[in-house]
């Protein structure tokens, strides 16, 4: 009874809910774009890896051929 006199009842106590939901909703979608960055990171340097060493193998198999 001594909330509903204040007026802060169950829609205070939605209305609080509510907002921290939408706190921790924030939070998990900081840490999942986070966890995209990284993901791209790691792509790109998977990426240029693979590239160097496709060029390394370009160039000893042109070299072999050469030799023949």
């Amino acid at each position: 009874t001594g909330s509903g006199a204040t007026g802060k009842g169950e829609a205070w106590d939605l209305l609080e809910a509510q907002r921290l939901m939408a706190a921790d909703g924030q939070k998990f979608n900081m840490a999942y774009l986070s966890l995209q960055n990284e993901m791209q990171k790691e792509s790109r340097e998977h990426n240029a890896i693979s590239n160097i060493m496709k060029v390394r193998h370009d160039s000893a198999k042109a070299a072999i051929n050469n030799i023949r």
